[in-house]
């Protein structure tokens, strides 16, 4: 890459399938800018939300095209531009900014899934419950996909959560060559974070989101890639998930193998 290119990233995922870490690493890149859920804030705070009865907070500038036009500037001086989004958050496919290339981080629902049992514990919203409950998060990603390479004909890469912690250089290595980015090791590595990263756009309300269900805590306190055993969301031994989680997850494979046969390997 010539110092004067801009790449620009756009990572889809569903919730807790290690989409932050790896928003956390490629952030790391010389002269990166990341933007945070913003297509999420304004699902679940701005003026156009699709869930109105899951979160008091608020935040009235936050349209869809809004954050669309965000995604948009030219952000001058910035190497890489990244996005981390999860899908269910858009209201219309049409909102999908121009000018990235796009990859679609997946993560066995069984792991996935149990992090979100966990994390839902803490919430005070029954209504925010329910809707984590009735949510087949792995068939939208797999829709997404779709109309990304089908509807828009661009392409788009993905990439398995477990082959990314079990290998982190590698397949850093095959997707940095696979958009346009030079490696460099300092993708592997970073600083604890007691707040918001400095190259990290978010906002203040979904900061406070943030803080109360802790969504990423252990990201933020971490220095790097965990290991398989000790990675966020990993399922303790003897311990499984509930009858509605085994349901859930059960409904989410089928889409989840589907976009792991198209996954890139090291």
């Amino acid at each position: 890459m010539s110092g004067t290119e801009q790449v620009r990233i756009l990572i889809w995922c569903t919730a807790r399938s290690l989409s932050t870490v790896l928003a956390r690493s490629l952030s790391q890149y010389p002269g990166s800018q990341c933007l945070m859920e913003l297509f999420q804030v304004a699902a679940y705070l701005g003026p156009e939300r699709l869930f109105p009865e899951t979160e008091p907070l608020f935040e009235p500038k936050m349209t869809f095209s809004y954050v669309r036009d965000l995604y948009e500037e030219p952000w001058p001086g910035k190497s890489l531009v990244l996005g981390k989004e999860v899908s269910y958050g858009m209201r219309s496919l049409g909102m999908i900014p121009d000018g990235y290339q796009h990859v679609f981080l997946i993560r066995d629902p069984a792991k996935s899934l149990r992090s979100i049992e966990e994390r839902i514990q803490k919430f005070d919203c029954k209504k925010k419950r329910e809707f984590y409950l009735g949510l087949n998060q792995s068939a939208n990603l797999a829709e997404m996909y779709q109309h990304v390479t089908k509807n828009l004909g661009k392409k788009a890469l993905v990439l398995d959560a477990d082959d990314l912690i079990a290998n982190p250089s590698q397949m850093l290595q095959c997707l940095c060559a696979a958009v346009g980015l030079q490696y460099t090791d300092e993708l592997l590595k970073w600083d604890r974070a007691s707040g918001v990263p400095a190259n990290w756009l978010m906002t203040d309300k979904q900061w406070e989101n943030h803080k109360k269900a802790g969504w990423f805590d252990k990201v933020l306190d971490s220095t790097g890639f965990n290991t398989p055993a000790t990675n966020p969301g990993a399922r303790d031994e003897g311990t499984g998930p509930s009858p509605h989680f085994q349901r859930m997850i059960a409904e989410a494979l089928p889409y989840y193998h589907d976009l792991h046969r198209l996954r890139i390997k090291p």
